[in-house]
């Protein structure tokens, strides 16, 4: 059974590894969201203070990004120890994706066996990238999904765990790791803990227990991780820094999760919604073959925890979310992973899926081959991406470090080396993603020269809302260099 597993887990490192890792730092185009981290990263590491630091000071745990403190410290990690880079930035994301894909196979080969959990999650490996969504994809960015779906897979494994090996420590994991995960990625909480209830409460009625020996250590961990986070924060924020934060959260909210009134759902929500409706199919269908009368029993209730988690996360994403794919990521997964489980069950009755000791049989070899090839497609359509760290260099080496530059490119910050950026407020970048999902034009009415700025760095977020007004831009500022898709200027100073 161990040359099994290892057989197994070999097949998906040597999809995953390649699929992640070539061309780390040039591919895809380091951006805004990727930015904000390495910012809080950079200044973690340099001024050991957690927060985004920029010429109006430190912001001490910033409502935007919305990450939390693992991916963080990995990413400050990184850097401590291999530079600073979009690479080594990137590096903990691919790390997280790996323990999610071993987590997946982990809970997969216990639901179904080992043969049919390969050919479920090299399915979820060859799946589409839906908007330019997939696990491989996010994991090669710095973003908070891939360490929210591998906290949110280890939590619901501590969960499972505790119904075959009885515990009490277990359930207050699970709940102290949902709530990580729910610090690192707000919106997997929608999903994660209807299906945590879900599946505790269908083992508490298969079984007998009551549902305090699970709920309440359940409810526990979760409490004092989310409030032992929320404690720290407040004893580093000013009065001042924390009516700010709860204004930009508020706004985040709505402009993000609660999304109500007039919006646009862009094309690639119903292309995901269609994944998750599959996938719900998909995993009743599984369910279903339990023979009548439906069992209880711990497999099964796992699997309707997975069930719940996919539909809760559908129902929210079309009904109150802004649609982007992004979102819907965790579930988009779990979707994938149980129509891999279908696809299984049809070759296997066609002698594809190998059992016994070593389960690579044709259907796994023909996914793996099918991963690979949808990354390296993705890899050749993806042009090299240099520019951020050439203009980074550039500033490095020219702009004094007294001066002030005005920018909404936050990815350029700690690839810089400069500390004194003003960016827009974060009210400004909520506003323009609440225009975004209404469809309406953007008007942010900013005053770029309010911070008097030395020089002015635009690039690919201010270009698509559109911030700084051009009159302004030839009257005041001077192009010093232009590089892809990022203008540096340099402020006109009279006499």
């Amino acid at each position: 059974m161990e040359r099994a597993h290892i057989a197994a887990l070999a097949l998906i490192a040597l999809v995953a590894l390649p699929a992640l890792t070539v061309r780390l730092g040039d591919c895809p185009r380091p951006w805004f969201d990727e930015g904000l981290r390495t910012n809080v990263a950079r200044t973690l590491l340099e001024r050991g203070e957690y927060g985004t630091f920029t010429s109006n000071g430190l912001e001490p745990f910033p409502p935007i990004p919305s990450s939390g403190p693992i991916e963080i410290g990995a990413v400050a990690a990184s850097f401590a120890c291999l530079g600073i880079g979009t690479a080594q930035a990137r590096l903990p994301s691919v790390v997280f994706s790996l323990l999610a894909l071993v987590l997946l196979y982990g809970v997969a080969q216990w639901l179904w066996g080992i043969d049919v959990a390969l050919v479920a999650v090299l399915c979820v490996l060859a799946a589409p990238r839906v908007g330019g969504v997939s696990l491989l994809q996010l994991g090669r960015q710095t973003l908070a999904e891939p360490t929210a779906l591998a906290l949110a897979l280890a939590s619901l494994s501590a969960l499972f765990a505790s119904w075959t090996h009885p515990s009490r420590a277990l359930p207050v994991l699970a709940g102290a790791l949902a709530a990580l995960a729910a610090i690192s990625k707000g919106q997997i909480a929608v999903g994660l803990f209807p299906a945590l209830v879900a599946g505790g409460w269908a083992q508490s009625r298969g079984t007998g227990r009551r549902w305090r020996s699970w709920a309440l250590p359940l409810a526990l961990g979760a409490a004092a991780t989310g409030l032992a986070w929320q404690a720290l924060a407040l004893t580093v924020r000013t009065a001042a820094h924390h009516e700010e934060h709860v204004a930009t959260l508020a706004a985040q909210i709505l402009s993000h999760v609660l999304v109500v009134g007039d919006r646009r759902l862009p094309a690639t929500a119903w292309l995901a919604l269609a994944l998750l409706a599959a996938g719900v199919a998909a995993a009743v269908a599984s369910l279903r073959r339990q023979p009548p009368p439906f069992a209880w029993e711990a497999r099964r209730c796992a699997e309707l925890a997975l069930v719940v988690f996919i539909a809760a996360t559908g129902s929210w994403y079309v009904s109150a979310s802004l649609g982007w794919p992004r979102y819907a990521h965790p579930a988009m997964v779990l979707s994938a992973l149980f129509l891999g489980r279908q696809l299984a069950e049809i070759v296997r009755r066609h002698g594809l899926v190998r059992r016994g000791r070593l389960p690579v049989g044709p259907a796994s070899l023909a996914l793996a081959a099918l991963a690979l090839f949808n990354a390296a497609f993705a890899l050749h359509r993806c042009p090299p991406a240099a520019e951020a760290q050439g203009m980074a260099d550039y500033i490095r080496a020219v702009v004094p470090r007294s001066a002030r530059i005005e920018s909404s490119e936050w990815e350029v910050d700690a690839l810089s080396a400069h500390w004194l950026f003003h960016h827009p407020p974060a009210a400004q970048v909520c506003a323009a993603v609440e225009q975004h999902g209404r469809a309406e034009p953007f008007h942010l009415s900013y005053d770029l020269l309010a911070a008097d700025p030395d020089y002015l760095l635009k690039g690919p977020f201010s270009d698509w809302v559109r911030i700084y007004d051009d009159e302004v831009i030839a009257a005041e500022f001077a192009s010093e260099l232009e590089l892809g898709p990022y203008h540096l200027y340099r402020r006109r100073r009279g006499g």
